[in-house]
């Protein structure tokens, strides 16, 4: 199995103009609503996502650094997107990620510990 190349992680705009724009027009609308924003597929979910499940639950045994480097990306872009959020009119931000199943986390306490606790 060949390592990943760290320079292919791709950065990604999470806000989108178009999401600026139905905000604004939601409070508009609604003025005296709360309104918030939630993320869904933060860490977790996108590496998921972006790397497949069987190939992330192999990376954190074999590539760990690649998985650090990689979610320091994805912290960075979640940065730069509630920093745009927070010049917005709304009330709260929500997160959400999906670590588990009906009986437990996906992959072990230690690298849970080990690349999301922190």
């Amino acid at each position: 199995m060949q390592q990943p190349d760290e320079n292919l992680i791709p950065k990604i705009e999470l806000i989108s103009e178009a999401d600026v724009r139905l905000i604004k027009d939601d409070r508009n609308k609604n003025p005296d609503k709360f309104i918030f924003y939630q993320f869904t597929t933060t860490l977790g979910e996108r590496m998921w996502c972006l790397r497949g499940m069987e190939q992330i639950l192999m990376d954190y045994l074999l590539y760990p650094k690649f998985v650090h480097k990689a979610l320091d990306v994805l912290m960075e872009m979640h940065y730069k997107a509630i920093d745009k959020l927070l010049k917005l009119p709304i009330d709260g931000i929500t997160f959400g990620d999906d670590f588990g199943s009906q009986k437990g986390l996906m992959f072990s306490k230690k690298i849970f510990c080990e690349f999301y606790k922190p």
